[in-house]
């Protein structure tokens, strides 16, 4: 009643141009506008929120991407404050209405108030795509192609934030927060940039930005080697950032068509929500797939479980099972660049498989890429000096497990995981790689070659052997060496059968008998 009552005041002093009805004056999508506000944010904070909770709760981390994503969380509601007050106030209604029927005090107050949401949107956009580069760094820490493909984006990201804030801060001279009107007594007093052309530039930045960002799953789903179903699955988990493109365009479209009509601004305020917040959700699905999986689909999720020789993924519906009918879990997915981030351990402290046994089941052999992989790489040298029985302190190797990846990092050392292709991939066993040391340039080091008991028989040391010569050839390494003792036999024999021959001692191991052998790479047995 207090609108309808302000608009006839105003026709009847006169203000109003006699074509322009109190009928036009009142008409209003405020309503519409604020409720989509509040669907998408609800939304947006419940996703955000079980994230949070499955992260902290379930998988007893938290880390800077998800403190990213709750600074832009808090920032999205500041900024949701503000557009509800904005359209309160009536700066989605006709322009005629604005100029006509708001008080000169009110105009002014939604200008200061529009200067300042839209400091708030460009930095929740900003706070919300970095975390998205953590998430991206945090699965991808260990492969060094991404690494640069992050920190390039990230750059870009910066590059396109400092003059989209600055064209907002800047837009007037002197600097002011008001957009002041032609028709508005003040108007002479600043010389200001059209509306229109500093959000018309911005949206055009936030597009770009948008699509470096979500251009980065697509990288991932290429270089990604599995079937085309399970491409599919990690798609939908990876990919619901082409939402927050065609938002993008959306936007745009809305501030060109609408940079002189005030009718638009409402759908532009939900259209900018619905951006923050797509890309939020966006981010935060992969966070969510634990309780989906648990509560929703009551799939088996993947576990630590004590075994002889430590812990190691297992599906917790099939405690022991190297088969999984559950779905895809990212920490089991092999890149194509096998040789860009690997991983081993000696072959030579490995003894109970024979020499040429014949596989019995389906496995393959990858880098460990995820943050996940390091905890199963630590269950497998775990697993690996308990089945030793030796006391390997004088390798330091309570302090290379802290350090991991350590001097296994990539590309002049290398982690190497054997795991099962049916299901979320049970941890078969590992080797790894690393530099032997300045002293004896152009050679590397196999170290801690273990496979669970269970897989024994199947190949899988012969395999793991393999690829990291292969890796080690790729790299340029000359000769790789390793030491084992005598007791290890079959051990002994796989890596003679592999061009390994006793050498002398490269360096001091305090273990009676220690063997020490070397092989020429470049050189294939035949």
């Amino acid at each position: 009643m207090g609108d309808r009552r302000r608009i006839n005041e105003a026709v009847a002093s006169g203000h109003v141009p006699p074509d322009i009805s109190a009928d036009f004056l009142a008409e209003s999508r405020d309503g519409p506008a604020m409720v989509a506000i509040m669907l998408v944010t609800t939304l947006t904070a419940g996703l955000v929120i079980c994230r949070l909770l499955a992260r902290t709760l379930m998988l007893q981390r938290f880390g800077v991407d998800d403190g990213l994503a709750l600074a832009s969380l808090l920032t999205l509601a500041a900024f949701v404050g503000l557009a509800m007050e904005l359209i309160q106030l009536g700066s989605g209604r006709h322009y005629a209405y604005i100029q006509y029927v708001l008080p000169l005090s009110t105009v002014e107050a939604t200008q200061v108030l529009d200067f300042a949401a839209h400091i708030l949107y460009t930095v929740a956009l900003l706070l919300c795509r970095v975390s998205g580069l953590a998430f991206y760094h945090r699965v991808c820490s260990l492969h060094r192609g991404f690494l640069v493909a992050i920190q390039v984006v990230f750059g870009l990201l910066m590059a396109g934030f400092l003059p989209q804030l600055l064209l907002i801060v800047f837009h007037c001279r002197p600097v002011t927060a008001l957009w002041p009107y032609g028709w508005e007594p003040w108007s002479e007093e600043f010389a200001c940039l059209q509306w229109g052309v500093v959000y018309v530039t911005n949206s055009t930045i936030s597009l770009t930005c948008d699509m470096l960002l979500f251009g980065i799953p697509v990288a991932m789903l290429r270089i990604l080697e599995m079937s085309q179903k399970r491409k599919i699955q990690l798609g939908c988990i990876l990919l619901p950032g082409v939402a927050v493109v065609a938002i993008s365009i959306t936007r745009l479209v809305l501030v060109v068509i609408g940079q002189y009509m005030s009718w638009s601004y409402n759908a532009l305020l939900t259209v900018e929500v619905s951006e923050i917040g797509a890309t939020l959700i966006a981010l935060s699905v992969p966070g969510v797939k634990p309780i989906v999986d648990r509560f929703l689909l009551g799939r088996g999720t993947v576990l630590h479980m004590a075994t002889a020789g430590g812990s190691r993924y297992v599906p917790n519906n099939k405690a022991g099972s190297l088969t999984s009918k559950h779905g895809t879990a990212l920490s089991t997915l092999k890149l194509r660049s096998d040789y860009s981030v690997l991983g081993a351990e000696t072959a030579a402290n490995y003894g109970t498989e024979l020499p040429d046994p014949a596989p019995t089941a389906s496995f393959s052999i990858r880098p460990a890429l995820w943050p996940s992989d390091l905890d199963a790489v630590r269950a497998c040298f775990g697993a690996y000096v308990e089945w030793l029985g030796e006391d390997l302190s004088f390798q330091g190797y309570a302090a290379e497990l802290v350090a991991l990846p350590g001097r296994y990092a990539s590309p002049s050392g290398a982690l190497l995981l054997a795991v099962g292709d049916d299901g979320d991939g049970v941890l078969l066993g590992c080797i790894a790689g690393r530099p032997l040391g300045s002293s004896s340039v152009g050679a590397c080091e196999m170290k801690r070659l273990y496979v669970y008991p269970e897989a024994r028989g199947w190949g899988v040391s012969r395999a793991l052997v393999r690829r990291l010569v292969s890796w080690a050839e790729n790299e340029g390494y000359e000769e790789m060496v390793l030491d084992t003792l005598p007791r290890m036999s079959a051990a002994i024999g796989l890596y003679a059968s592999e061009g390994f021959v006793v050498t002398e001692p490269y360096y001091h191991n305090p273990l009676p008998g220690t063997l020490y052998m070397a092989k020429r790479l470049g050189q294939h047995p035949g």
